[in-house]
């Protein structure tokens, strides 16, 4: 509660033009986080024994890390949000709730991605044709699809805002 209140007030001491320039650096942040999480996943899929104590350790304590780095910028986000309704930007305030919604989508996504992985490798045994092996791959290329929608309706928000501020960012 007390971290929330801080970033609250943080967030109310930023003028629109830092706001804005903060909506971009969160989404900076949020790739860089998911790159890690990609990582930390593969590494762990990848390792010799995924289930081996050490190896699950240091899975979980980076999920946990990433998680509540997300979980951060989330907040500072809706934070953001919020500031943009109270000045009136409903345009830049209906592109922050959309992203908010896809970043939600994203990482669920991601999630699906890598149960879904990670149960391919598990029944790596199971012979090539196989309609196991087959719905797998089949669902590891649609979560890929959909990841990449997700990804590329966000850079297409992030451009709308980029021009519905646009006036805020030359004035600083």
């Amino acid at each position: 509660m007390a971290e929330e209140i801080a970033t609250e007030q943080k967030v109310q001491a930023l003028s629109l033009n830092e706001a804005v320039k903060r909506v971009f650096s969160i989404q900076e942040e949020r790739k860089a986080e998911y790159e890690r999480l990609k990582r930390t996943q593969e590494a762990y899929t990848s390792s010799l024994d995924p289930l081996a104590q050490e190896s699950l350790s240091q899975y979980q304590l980076e999920i946990s890390s990433v998680t509540s780095k997300l979980s951060s910028v989330s907040q500072d986000m809706k934070q953001l949000c919020e500031l943009f309704r109270e000045h009136g930007l409903t345009p830049v305030y209906n592109i922050v709730v959309e992203i908010q919604t896809l970043e939600k989508e994203k990482l669920q996504l991601l999630v699906q991605y890598h149960v879904t992985h990670q149960k391919s490798k598990q029944d790596s045994e199971i012979e090539e044709g196989d309609i196991e092996s087959n719905t797998h791959s089949f669902q590891l290329r649609e979560l890929r699809r959909k990841l990449a929608a997700c990804d590329s309706r966000i850079s297409s928000l992030l451009e709308d805002m980029r021009f519905e501020c646009e006036h805020l960012l030359l004035n600083s």
